[in-house]
């Protein structure tokens, strides 16, 4: 797969243009076409992780940000990646990063999730946007090949390595719908408005236009069958089975974590201290930076957030940080795997990447929804985990016990937020109309499709989920 990609990727630099029917050379099969048959082959492997870091070269730092940005401004009409044509993605976003010290190089920071393996991931992003790709690693010190206009088939797998080499692992990862893969996802999308165009043509109360619910189930599975034969046949291939919740595996990491506890007990009254006495930041109103950010959020339904801020110095605060992390991990993981996040609904993904030697913490997050009310629902129903983590970091609103005071003090928090939060140059959704319940209600609408609700009212409460 790999050298067959190089050979779409020298096509795609050669002409400048993506090769009509992303055709392979030869008689082989089109990329995408590949891409998904290797996809079928590990069903299992649905919503991933991928943070890279990359340092910039100062000389073409401002290029670089005028790049992501005209791209990012632009998705749907760019001729430098075919963002549509996407098989492995969820979401994903460039965002140039400042140096932790003054005269430092800027960063680059990609993140995504995925499906399917890093290689398949990687070939997807590069047959789909080999310009792309090497107009923007082209901006970064130690890409291979920086100085080159185009990407030779056998350079193709030095760039992915390049790309892989850069890779950061997260400190933990929160995952909405665990189970989905991306093009699962769409299609699953794509039934529920084609059924309910359906319905719609049959007037303002369709469900009266049948002589019984079963007609009506009889009617709609029909029209599938007939007129959306793909999307039926992508929800029947393998899927991963949906998580459950589980304590054994939350009580087995717990026992694991015990020869931590004597220590974390002996740092209690050190980590109180400093509590105390750590210096606050003085915030008047919302930073400059404000409504920049502003200008770059509520675009759909769906927004993202990029926060940097640094970690407070000292041991104390590296081992109590790595431990809410671990806890973090394990219960997004195990626990809160049915589409909340200790009670919030609405984010698709989200990330804690410990960066720079562990000095600094970068957040991702992509969220449904306002701003201030993705900020609010964390005040209001997760401050607990919101505070332990981030009272470690620089400016946080004072806090007590780890847990205690910190996020609640809203207007502070909601200021610090800001001050640590950085502009992301370049953001991509594969499904930017929906939101969390929406991915889970249109799952309950499709399995019904499978598999015919076996009662009367397991049949009423499907339908009226139309």
């Amino acid at each position: 797969m790999g050298h067959q990609s190089g050979s779409a990727v020298a096509d795609v630099k050669r002409s400048g243009e993506p090769p009509t029917g992303n055709q392979l050379p030869g008689n082989q099969e089109p990329a995408s076409a590949v891409v998904r048959k290797a996809l079928a082959l590990d069903s299992s492997l649905a919503g991933s992780a991928l943070t890279s870091i990359v340092p910039v070269l100062e000389s073409r730092k401002a290029r670089l940000i005028e790049l992501l940005t005209r791209i990012g401004t632009n998705i749907d009409s760019s001729v430098e990646m075919r963002f549509a044509a996407l098989r492995t993605v969820h979401f994903m976003r460039w965002v140039v990063i400042e140096g932790q010290n003054p005269g430092e190089p800027a960063q680059l920071a990609f993140e995504s999730n995925y499906d399917g393996t890093l290689p398949q991931h990687l070939a997807d992003l590069f047959e789909n946007g080999a310009r792309c790709m090497h107009e923007i690693y082209s901006c970064c010190a130690s890409y291979p090949f920086a100085e080159a206009s185009t990407l030779e088939d056998t350079q193709y797998s030095q760039a992915i390595e390049f790309l892989q080499g850069s890779c950061v692992p997260y400190a933990a990862f929160y995952v909405g719908r665990r189970g989905k893969t991306a093009s699962r996802i769409c299609a699953e999308a794509r039934l529920r408005d084609a059924i309910e165009r359906f319905l719609d043509q049959r007037g303002t109360d369709p469900m009266r236009a049948f002589a019984s619910p079963e007609a009506v189930y009889d009617a709609i599975l029909a029209f599938v069958t007939k007129d959306h034969a793909a999307e039926l046949a992508e929800l029947r291939a393998p899927a991963p089975a949906p998580p459950k919740r589980s304590w054994l595996p939350i009580l087995w990491r717990a026992l694991l974590g015990l020869p931590a506890l004597p220590l974390l007990a002996v740092l209690y009254p050190v980590l109180r201290l400093k509590e105390a006495t750590d210096p606050e930041e003085s915030y008047d109103g919302l930073p400059e930076q404000t409504r920049e950010l502003m200008e770059r959020e509520d675009f759909q339904v769906q927004n993202q957030l990029t926060h940097l801020v640094p970690v407070k110095a000292g041991p104390v605060r590296a081992v109590v940080l790595r431990t809410v992390f671990y806890a973090i991990e394990t219960l997004a993981r195990f626990y809160y795997n049915q589409g909340d996040l200790g009670g919030l609904a609405t984010i698709h993904y989200a990330r804690w990447v410990l960066i720079d030697g562990g000095k600094r913490l970068l957040f991702f997050s992509n969220y449904d929804g306002s701003w201030e009310r993705y900020l609010g629902d964390f005040i209001d129903q997760a401050h607990v985990g919101l505070t332990a983590v981030w009272s470690n970091t620089q400016g946080f609103p004072r806090t007590k016990n780890l847990v205690q005071d910190g996020a609640e003090d809203e207007e502070r928090f909601k200021a610090w937020t800001r001050n640590y939060q950085i502009p992301t140059q370049l953001w991509f959704s594969a499904y930017k109309h929906l939101t969390v319940p929406n991915v889970a209600q249109n799952s309950q609408i499709c399995a019904g499709l499978l598999e015919k609700p076996a009662t009367a009212q397991a049949l009423g409460r499907w339908l009226s989920l139309l």
